[in-house]
């Protein structure tokens, strides 16, 4: 039986305290996931609103350090929470009862990769309470950093894909300029850039008498594309062998995103 090198075995054991600890944060102090429900007989102008709310918001967010993780060496794990603004989601189509947020988990994992190129991917945990499935990815190059000064630049691309309830599915496709400042033990990030969606829409909550309205053959959905820009800035503290990070994505409306994790 191959034995593991001591690096390598301190690594995975490294990697599976850090699992144990994150699984256990998540337990003790995050919330399940909130169940959001889309309201039915959406009319073909309340379509925009919905991919918004549930599709454009829920792009993927950075939340880490914008300094990069370090080449092959390099290793993050993190669990993050986010909190989405549904107010208006409930006006549409034939209405819901209040529902004045959205908020759901995510495990992200991050890998260095080489020529400060970082690759993060990330999934929401199962779970039957929340009938969503989504994940993502999302890779970073740091493709300039000052000599003098602690900052730095990169240039960031993002994809993710959302399902709820099998009745609305989105996929966000994105990009973005970061520059990013770094002192000890914190770290400063700010940016922006564009992306697309492509968004599907089950018959069983849309208006199809609406004209406008042409359901595929195939699939029984409705399919819209749409894209937008947004901006974004955030923050990262280190606190002894784990990290903290928040931040703010602006798109029509703000949402609000944290993570704690560990890096090394």
């Amino acid at each position: 039986m191959r034995i593991l090198p001591k690096t390598s075995r301190d690594f995975v054991a490294r990697f599976f305290l850090s699992l144990t600890s994150l699984a256990f944060s998540m337990a003790l102090f995050l919330p399940q996931a909130r169940a959001i429900n889309i309201p039915k007989n959406l009319s073909f102008h309340d379509l925009s609103d919905v991919t918004q709310i549930l599709g454009h918001n829920t792009a993927t967010k950075f939340l880490s350090n914008p300094y990069a993780l370090g080449g092959h060496s390099g290793f993050e794990l993190g669990l993050s929470t986010e909190f989405i603004d549904t107010t208006d989601l409930s006006d549409l189509g034939a209405g819901t009862g209040k529902q004045s947020s959205f908020q759901y988990n995510r495990i992200t994992i991050g890998k260095g990769l080489y020529d400060d190129f970082d690759v993060f991917v990330h999934f929401v945990p199962f779970s039957n309470s929340n009938e969503i499935s989504e994940y993502g990815a999302l890779m970073k190059w740091m493709f300039y950093q000052a000599k003098s000064l602690p900052l730095s630049f990169s240039a960031v691309a993002h994809y993710n894909t959302i399902d709820i309830q099998d009745t609305f599915d989105n996929e966000i496709l994105g990009w973005d300029l970061m520059g990013g400042i770094n002192l000890n033990h914190f770290g400063l990030y700010w940016g922006g850039g564009g992306q697309k969606a492509r968004s599907s829409f089950s018959n069983k909550i849309l208006n199809t008498s609406d004209p406008q309205i042409q359901l595929s053959s195939s699939s029984n959905t409705f399919i819209t594309r749409s894209s937008q820009s947004h901006t974004f800035v955030g923050l990262q503290i280190e606190l002894s062998s784990i990290f903290i990070a928040a931040e703010i994505d602006r798109y029509e409306q703000p949402v609000y995103s944290a993570k704690i994790g560990v890096r090394f």
